[in-house]
């Protein structure tokens, strides 16, 4: 169960990054509003899930699994829905 979320977490938000990286939203409150909506909720589940299981001994690869750090989550949403980002 560990390895399938971590891995299913990967893949989401890169596909969401993907996405939502192209989506334009040109009222910067209305972005603004969004973006921190959005990483309130994936960052704190994401800080909950990486402080119960982040030292799980599932792999002997584990950055494999866990490709990034929650401060790179923030990072990665900031960017969403602005074109010229």
């Amino acid at each position: 169960p560990v390895f399938h979320f971590k891995q299913g977490f990967n893949d989401g938000l890169e596909e969401l990054c993907k996405i939502q990286k192209a989506w334009a939203i040109p009222d910067v409150e209305q972005r603004d509003k969004i973006r921190r909506a959005q990483k309130t909720i994936v960052k704190e589940a994401y800080g909950a899930f990486l402080n119960r299981y982040g030292n799980v001994p599932f792999t002997k690869n584990p950055e494999k699994y866990i490709k990034y750090q929650v401060d790179q989550v923030g990072e990665m949403i900031e960017k969403l829905f602005d074109t010229s980002a």
